[in-house]
């Protein structure tokens, strides 16, 4: 069943750019004109994963108020579990279907995609059905991401510590990617039902790197207020802790008082 988590509509909305970022249980809408400068508008949209998509899809259009007009471009951002980042050197049409055996674990018919700059390459697949649909309602739409879109434009802030963490948040999981001396390590999809599964999760991680917890900031952004208990879980074992803004949106704080700004780095920064 389709509920609109949020509704954030302040003036018109940009008809440069659409963005639609598609996760398992949930579509977001957002909008940026030419500079690339975010509309002061945003729509999240809540499902079911058994829910049939394409009726998802024509509700959504029913409701949204971005769907009202036509745009010159669209991306649609794909948020799964099932990409692989790849260094570009090592990435090449004899290998590249072993990377899709190895993120490849759905039932449902997948249709497999990459999306590549100079630097590393992300493999990746998205449910057929879903991407079929939305290609036939977005013609000149052009594919993406998540993986992507955080590791070609996140700025690590300027600090001595030797491991950078970012954790942003979703509803039932947080996509983490971890720096060691300002080079990507991993970045991964993790289901949460706790903050101590979180907590967990990110002090693993930290082993895992051969670091300390105190030498490590971790930068949260996404669905976490910090009065949750999600938010204080963390903080217990968590010496060092950030929060994600984005320069893309910048009239967040003051416009959209009543949510915490970084609710919204997900869709407008790493979009």
């Amino acid at each position: 069943m389709l509920q609109k988590t949020f509704e954030i509509h302040q003036g018109k909305v940009a008809a440069n750019q659409l963005h639609i970022e598609v996760g398992r249980k949930f579509l977001a809408l957002t909008a940026f004109d030419e500079k690339g400068k975010a509309s002061r508008n945003f729509e999240l949209y809540d499902f079911n994963e058994e829910d049939d998509f394409e009726n998802i899809l024509s509700e959504i259009e029913r409701q949204s108020v971005f769907l009202k007009q036509q745009y010159k471009e669209v991306k649609i951002i794909w948020e799964n579990a099932d990409a692989q980042y790849i260094p570009a050197a090592f990435f090449n049409d004899e290998l590249k279907n072993v990377y899709y055996e190895i993120i490849e674990k759905k039932i449902n018919p997948q249709e497999k995609k990459y999306i590549r700059n100079n630097d590393f390459v992300i493999a990746y697949t998205a449910d057929k059905k879903q991407y079929e649909l939305l290609h036939k309602r977005f013609s000149q739409a052009k594919d993406s991401h998540k993986y992507f879109e955080i590791v070609d434009k996140v700025s690590l802030p300027e600090n001595t510590f030797s491991v950078n963490i970012l954790a942003i948040f979703y509803q039932k999981h947080f996509v983490i990617a971890a720096y060691k001396n300002n080079v990507l390590q991993f970045i991964n999809s993790v289901q949460f039902s706790s903050g101590t599964d979180v907590a967990y999760y990110l002090l693993n991680a930290v082993k895992q790197l051969g670091t300390s917890i105190s030498d490590t900031l971790i930068s949260l952004s996404g669905l976490i207020d910090g009065d949750s208990s999600l938010f204080n879980e963390i903080n217990k074992y968590v010496t060092n802790i950030d929060v994600d803004t984005t320069p893309k949106a910048t009239f967040l704080k003051e416009n959209f008082s009543e949510y915490p700004s970084h609710f919204f780095v997900p869709f407008f920064k790493y979009s």
